[in-house]
């Protein structure tokens, strides 16, 4: 079932920034330092990687991959995530936007519009190639920094295509934990509100149950992770997360949390 699960954001202003090695315009910041304020829109900041992911762990259906990870961001526009303050935002859990644009961006706040190529059969990111029937989301995600660890998220999804997918809409709390200004942990947990096509669709695989759901709070998501620059370019990072039913979806998949996890390295660069 797809995550939205809010991820921290909290400032650490003592934090030294780390600079890339060109140009110096160009610079990102350093692991520590979270702030909403965006990096220099002179620059085109581009990140690649590698992450393993297991799913459903714990369950006879668990399932790992191996996936790129791959961003592009000029100005207001992001492709993916990619720079390190994006980066840190997402935790690695929540679902990456395809395409986004940063309508708000402030040291505190933040709202983007995006859009989102979404595999309804298996909730994967667009850069999985596997087979199902796909559709675009349309999604407004926000983000206000309470004090310099804690962050307030909200995001409202909508299936533009109309193809089973209905709408959602998440909020969330989330704590940050600066170690230096290279190594950070987070937690977060989101309560996801759905319409009953949605509910429908993300446990259509119960058959004639699925058919009973209708709109409400479905799903309650928590994660963390660990975060390490290990150089001005290359990081690493592992999270987990668990997810569990709520309310009517409860009654059909069940009142046990699902636990997922992953592990990558990323390196970034911009020019």
């Amino acid at each position: 079932m797809t995550n939205y699960i809010w991820a921290a954001f909290g400032t650490n202003r003592s934090a030294a920034p780390i600079a890339t090695p060109s140009p110096e315009s160009c610079h990102v910041k350093a692991i520590g330092d979270a702030s909403l304020s965006p990096t220099d829109d002179r620059c085109i900041h581009w990140a690649i990687g590698l992450r393993y992911t297991v799913d459903d762990l714990g369950r006879s259906g668990t399932s790992s991959k191996l996936r790129p990870t791959i961003g592009l961001k000029y100005k207001r526009w992001t492709f993916g995530v990619s720079d390190p303050t994006a980066w840190i935002g997402f935790a690695g859990i929540r679902r990456e936007p395809t395409v986004s644009y940063s309508a708000l961006q402030r040291d505190n706040a933040s709202i983007r519009v995006a859009l989102r190529l979404h595999n309804i059969e298996t909730g994967e990111a667009p850069d999985v190639l596997d087979s199902g029937r796909y559709t675009l989301r349309g999604r407004v995600l926000m983000t206000l920094a309470l004090s310099e660890h804690w962050t307030l998220g909200g995001e409202i999804t909508h299936d533009l295509l109309n193809r089973g997918d209905g709408q959602t809409a998440s909020v969330g709390v989330s704590r940050r934990i600066p170690v230096s200004p290279r190594v950070v942990f987070s937690a977060s947990s989101a309560l996801i509100w759905g319409t009953g096509p949605h509910w429908r669709s993300a446990y259509a695989a119960t058959g004639s149950p699925a058919l009973t759901l209708g709109s409400g709070v479905g799903e309650l998501g928590i994660a963390g992770s660990f975060r390490f620059r290990m150089t001005d370019q290359w990081a690493f990072y592992t999270t987990a997360a668990a997810d569990r039913p709520l309310g009517e979806a409860a009654t059909v998949g069940g009142s046990r949390f699902t636990y997922s996890g992953q592990v990558g390295f990323v390196r970034f660069g911009s020019f």
